[in-house]
């Protein structure tokens, strides 16, 4: 009986603090839809502007404090009409230039990647490279594809040090861009 008592008590306890504990708050996400076709998903608690600095879509992470200076990432989408014609040319051509540019616009710029791979379903053309600009050791991630006669440039600028924690969200929204082809 004793044996059984203390059993009980056992399972009383795991089931107490079963309930005491937290649910896991789950992540609440946004959707945003846009007439020409564009779908994407983000956190509620970053900001999304339309139309904002020469980008279709920007994303801004909440702000966190660097050092004295409130940074947060930014994520944003590009679209570039494509001169007719020019839709045919292939990633190559139409990228080719943008690792120089990049060394021109920063400097001392580390190229890490620029190749072709698979934008979940898309052809496409991913450039990686790092830069330190003032305090600040900066990661862009760029993925170029071609759909709809136009020219789609999705940009990730992240403070590199921030770049694994921060990697799954961004991951988590680049997959979540849809682009439906036009007639």
């Amino acid at each position: 009986m004793k044996k059984f008592f203390v059993a009980f008590l056992w399972v009383v306890l795991a089931v107490v603090q079963g309930w005491a504990q937290d649910e896991p708050k789950k992540e609440e996400w946004k959707k945003f839809v846009a007439p020409e076709g564009i779908t994407l998903e983000y956190p509620s608690d970053w900001e999304l502007t339309e139309n904002d600095m020469g980008a279709r879509v920007f994303l801004k992470a909440p702000l966190r404090d660097g050092g004295g200076v409130m940074f947060g990432e930014t994520m944003y989408l590009m679209i570039q009409d494509l001169a007719p014609g020019t839709d045919t040319l292939g990633l190559d051509v139409l990228t080719d230039g943008y690792d120089r540019q990049a060394t021109q616009l920063y400097g001392a710029c580390k190229i890490e990647s620029f190749r072709h791979l698979d934008f979940y379903g898309t052809p496409a053309k991913e450039l990686i490279y790092t830069a330190t600009m003032g305090d600040y050791r900066l990661r862009w991630v760029n993925y170029h594809f071609i759909k709809n006669k136009k020219m789609y440039i999705y940009t990730l600028n992240v403070e590199d040090k921030h770049y694994g924690s921060i990697k799954p969200i961004t991951d988590r929204i680049f997959r979540s861009l849809k682009v439906k082809t036009q007639k």
